[in-house]
């Protein structure tokens, strides 16, 4: 305690001393008319002191800068004092503030001058980067705009996404002011004002962002005009990059988007020179409206093409070489009957996934006491060779094409202006000995085989199109299926106590709006009715041959195996057409017979889970599953009157079963089908991936009023799957947690309403003598009814498939008049022997079918063969 005592005095009494001196100090200064101004710039202003000196009398003290700094600015000192020091310390900060936006500018990572404007440049900005990079470059600037921002309380109470949020903030500042400092720090504005027109904004939005900072000017972002040099140009094949052909007036109109349009074509030509491509193309139908109308601006709908490049995956050169696709094709058979069916291993594999669609089904809807079971289904999903391996498929849009695709004319200029707009050489001889996939719809596949058919014999080398690999659009199948469903099963109207099985009456159970077939709704809302409808009757069907009285009761403490067992029985038990002929029969010899509700109840149940697993199968990515389905779809196709489709699936099993050899087969199955995310279960169609670029340039993207034009098409298309990834990137980045993709409805109480429905009314238990309304049919037995029109008689569709085949293979190997030699055979003129032998094939079908036509009309029965033989010597 005394020791402590002594210590205090003996401070107290050095602070004393230290003060004397001070005061001392001060006073002989005063007295020598020297100011303590005149004292600290001959101390620091001057070389009489060393660095070392300056150092250790002020500098070296912690905060003893700052307690100085601040004295100078305390209320001891006057109002002008502390003006003074304040006004060097603003000037201070602004200088320190000036190098630092000097040097941010000078490092270039907000500067958009001499940047190429391509993919990186749109989808390179990482905004959770940005920050880090602005606080490295300008840290004081950053540490003043947070004090701004955040109080010192805020400091310690916040959390920290908001204290992230708020130097997020801090960061848009600071970027919005080094824009204003100089143009070409715009980076982020040009990002943010690309995004607001992949969203959709429009011209006034973005202005008015543009004038708070946010983003470019309209103008920027579209250009001044100019359009015509950029785009219209390039369908002839010249140049258009910028700088080339072009004066400095048309480059300084070029906006970000036709300058970004022109870098994605150049991207996608470079692909094309590179890497092994497909092409999927479809028509887009604008309807450009005008308010005021007058002679020669009226409102109109035209039809133009859009196109899409895509990498394929999996291949190998050897297998696209077109002289073994065209040495196949000459020796290849024709189509049997055999061909058309299921085989006794694809019969079982087919009963395999009829048993897992009822097993995801009942998994995925039948509540959550079914729920648990939903590993299971996975993992016991049946996999086939065919199945595609996970990966993201590079998706690379076209311009837009003002050529109507309707015609088989309009069909080879689209192939002729994609070649075209890709800088692909046709003149060269070896263009024509590789392969090119080219999917479409049915009708554009249809008219390109059409195209290819009338110049075999006529033309070769590259305009003969045998270089083409014509692939299938599985979506508008799919459509088909769909529209062939709901034809037979919708029922009439009105109908529904004696019909109540049919979609009609579960539509009016649903509360949903009428359907009428000569006019029907968008392809999904009639997709959403028969798979509603599917649901319920799977789930009922598992009730009732469970001997369940409910489906809550069902789902009580049941096993996975028992599950698998009552699916199996569902499928052979409701599914099984031979009952529905049974029935059908037994009506016809006998009044009170059969069961027309029952009857078309298991048709229904067939057909939509039909179209259930094709479904599933797509979005898995299995091409051996779609390839079963397909081929139960060619005889359906027949049977529901969709005949173009059924003639496209004979093409198509041909080539698959004759035709295409294993690695071109294995082509086509790995590419019919594109992933856009590269994630499981994400596989969609190649066409319907086109018909979503359709889309977005038809919703978003196309110009209104005065500005819709071809050419703006033309500019815009090739931006569209960058536009899009980069609204998803700043929404994740930036927006609300909404995801990227929207809820599933939640079809409980359609379901309980539609198990009701059929519990009441016994739609799926046998009840004899059971018979429609008038007006109401039963549903044909699409798939027998195909079997039987593909087959039978004398003109019978197989068989003139075949004679139109066998025509074609003798038309390929003639000497084309122009363009080479033969398809099917080597360079060298037919001979007398080798034409008479391809008109041998000609006469004798043609005979063939002659005789057939006299031997129905006379003997009533088809002549099973006639011997024929034209002897060449």
């Amino acid at each position: 305690m005394r020791k402590r005592q002594e210590e205090e005095t003996r401070k107290r009494t050095e602070e004393s001393q230290r003060q004397t001196v001070l005061q001392e100090t001060l006073d002989h200064l005063e007295q020598n008319d020297i100011s303590f101004f005149d004292l600290l710039v001959y101390a620091f202003g001057s070389k009489t002191t060393t660095k070392h000196w300056k150092q250790r009398n002020l500098f070296s003290k912690p905060g003893a800068v700052n307690t100085v700094l601040n004295l100078w600015i305390s209320k001891e000192v006057s109002k002008r004092g502390r003006r003074d020091v304040k006004a060097w310390a603003v000037d201070t900060v602004q200088q320190i503030l000036e190098r630092e936006a000097e040097a941010a500018s000078q490092t270039g990572f907000l500067r958009t001058a001499n940047r190429p404007i391509n993919a990186d440049f749109v989808l390179g900005l990482d905004f959770k980067q940005l920050g880090e990079t602005t606080q490295l470059a300008c840290p004081k600037m950053f540490q003043l705009m947070s004090a701004v921002a955040t109080t010192q309380r805020q400091q310690g109470e916040c959390k920290g996404v908001t204290l992230e949020h708020k130097n997020f903030i801090v960061t848009s500042v600071i970027v919005n002011l080094l824009g204003q400092r100089s143009q070409n720090n715009n980076y982020m504005q040009h990002v943010l004002g690309l995004y607001l027109y992949a969203t959709g904004a429009t011209r006034q939005q973005i202005s008015v962002l543009n004038h708070l900072g946010l983003s470019v000017s309209y103008t920027t972002l579209a250009g001044r005009g100019g359009k015509g040099f950029t785009l219209a140009d390039s369908v002839d094949g010249e140049e258009d990059q910028i700088g080339i052909n072009a004066t400095a007036g048309q480059q300084q109109r070029m906006g970000t988007l036709e300058k970004l349009s022109i870098s994605m074509r150049e991207r996608a030509r470079q692909v094309a020179r590179e890497e092994d491509t497909g092409k999927v193309y479809d028509n887009i139908n604008m309807n450009w409206k005008v308010q005021e109308q007058v002679i020669g601006r009226t409102s109109s709908q035209e039809n133009g093409t859009c196109a899409t490049l895509i990498p394929l995956f999996g291949v190998t050169p050897e297998a696209l070489k077109t002289s073994r696709l065209n040495e196949s094709l000459d020796k290849a058979g024709l189509l049997l009957e055999k061909d058309l069916e299921l085989t006794k291993s694809e019969r079982d594999l087919l009963e395999t996934c009829l048993v897992h669609a009822v097993l995801r089904i009942a998994v995925r809807y039948g509540g959550p006491e079914l729920q648990v079971f939903s590993k299971e289904v996975e993992d016991e999903t049946l996999v086939t060779a065919h199945k595609i391996p996970v990966h993201k498929t590079p998706v690379y849009p076209l311009p837009t094409m003002n050529i109507n695709e309707a015609s088989t004319s309009g069909n080879a200029e689209v192939v002729d202006a994609i070649l075209k707009e890709l800088r692909i050489d046709t003149s060269k001889p070896e263009f024509a000995e590789k392969l090119r996939p080219i999917a479409g719809d049915q009708l554009s596949i249809a008219r390109l085989r059409s195209v290819a058919a009338s110049r075999a014999g006529n033309e070769g080398g590259a305009s003969a199109m045998d270089w083409a690999l014509n692939t299938p659009g599985l979506f508008h199948y799919k459509m088909a299926a769909s529209h062939g469903i709901l034809q037979n099963h919708l029922g009439e109207a009105n109908h529904d106590l004696n019909n109540p099985g049919s979609l009609s009456a579960h539509n009016t159970v649903l509360k949903r709006k009428p359907i009428v077939l000569s006019s029907l709704p968008p392809f999904r809302t009639c997709r959403d009715l028969i798979f509603t409808s599917l649901y319920a009757r799977v789930l009922h069907c598992l009730v009732l041959v469970s001997g369940k009285p409910s489906l809550k009761q069902f789902s009580e403490d049941i096993t996975w195996e028992e599950l698998k067992a009552y699916a199996r029985q569902v499928i052979k038990q409701f599914t099984d057409s031979r009952k529905v002929d049974k029935l059908r029969e037994s009506r016809e010899f006998g009044r009170g017979k059969g069961d027309m509700v029952f009857e078309n109840a298991i048709l229904f149940l067939r057909d939509a889970l039909h179209l259930r697993e094709f479904s599933d199968a797509i979005k898995s990515g299995d091409s051996g599953r779609v390839c079963i389905i397909l081929k139960l779809f060619a005889h359906s196709y027949r049977g529901n009157g969709r005949t173009k489709y059924a003639q496209e699936m004979l093409h198509l099993i041909h080539n698959l079963t004759h035709i295409w050899p294993p690695d071109v087969k294995d082509v086509v199955l790995k590419n019919w089908l594109v992933n856009p995310t590269g994630k499981a279960n994400s596989w969609v169609e190649i066409d319907l991936l086109q018909e979503h670029l359709n889309f977005w340039i038809k919703t978003f993207y196309q110009a209104h009023g005065s500005g819709a034009s071809w050419e703006w098409l033309a500019t815009i298309s090739p931006c569209v799957e960058v536009l899009r990834q980069l609204a998803t990137h700043v929404n994740v980045t930036l927006g609300s947690a909404q995801g990227n993709r929207h809820a599933e409805a939640d079809l409980t109480e359609d379901l309980d309403e539609l198990l009701g429905h059929l519990d009441h009314n016994n739609v799926y238990r046998e009840q004899p003598g059971r018979i429609f309304g008038e007006g109401d049919r039963p549903a044909p037995d699409a798939i027998a009814a195909g079997r039987h029109a593909l087959t039978w008689g004398a003109n019978a569709p197989l068989k003139q498939f075949n004679s139109s085949f066998r025509k074609l293979q003798c038309r390929r190997r003639i000497q084309p008049l122009v363009g080479g030699h033969a398809v099917s055979r080597p360079a060298t003129s037919p001979d007398i022997r080798t034409s008479l032998q391809n008109l041998t094939w000609t006469v004798k079908a043609e005979l063939m079918s002659c005789l057939q036509r006299i031997a129905l009309r006379t003997l009533r029965a088809p002549i099973v063969c006639i011997p024929f033989r034209l002897e060449i010597s």
